[in-house]
């Protein structure tokens, strides 16, 4: 297919998805894949596959996308996590986490996905995005980073850290 025809049936896709016609979607994307893999065409298969209850299959396809060249790169690569997290599949949020990790200790939404699968699993490392978590002016990444801290071994540093965390919000609560 040419370049100029990929365009023409991504931004059909688009329409239908826009119009919720998934089943066409998938249709059209399912030609564009066999012929040309772009992170978009991923992308979209993955919102058309939630849109259609099909979070693992979703997860997948942002996945993919994320693991592509693209500029949107660590927004299909969040979602993909967020989707794994969602699912319970914490090894594929800790595989993902991983590969990126720079990226997820300093971004409050994949540092919270990582730091809870990793809670769930009672498996050490959340402290790792605890600052990143205790700085985020989203109330329940701050209660995440201060419930990472187990009470009876806390120092005075980590005491401290819970009063910081919850200072910027009197409402907030441990």
């Amino acid at each position: 297919m040419k370049p100029l025809k990929i365009q023409r049936q991504y931004v059909a896709a688009q329409n239908h998805f826009d119009k919720k016609e998934y089943h066409d979607v998938l249709g059209i994307l399912n030609k564009l894949l066999d012929v040309h893999k772009d992170p978009r065409h991923y992308a979209l298969l993955g919102a058309t596959l939630l849109k259609l209850k099909m979070k693992t299959e979703a997860a997948q396809a942002f996945q993919i996308a994320g693991e592509m060249e693209s500029p949107h790169k660590l927004k299909y690569t969040r979602e993909a996590m967020r989707l794994h997290f969602s699912n319970n599949d914490d090894i594929n949020v800790l595989r993902l986490g991983a590969r990126n990790l720079k990226e997820a200790i300093a971004d409050p939404d994949m540092a919270v996905l990582m730091s809870g699968a990793l809670m769930r699993q009672e498996l050490d490392g959340a402290e790792a995005f605890r600052n990143t978590l205790a700085k985020s002016d989203e109330p329940t990444h701050r209660q995440l980073a201060a419930g990472s801290i187990r009470l009876q071994d806390r120092s005075d540093e980590e005491h401290q850290s819970i009063l910081e965390s919850f200072e910027k919000d009197a409402e907030d609560r441990i």
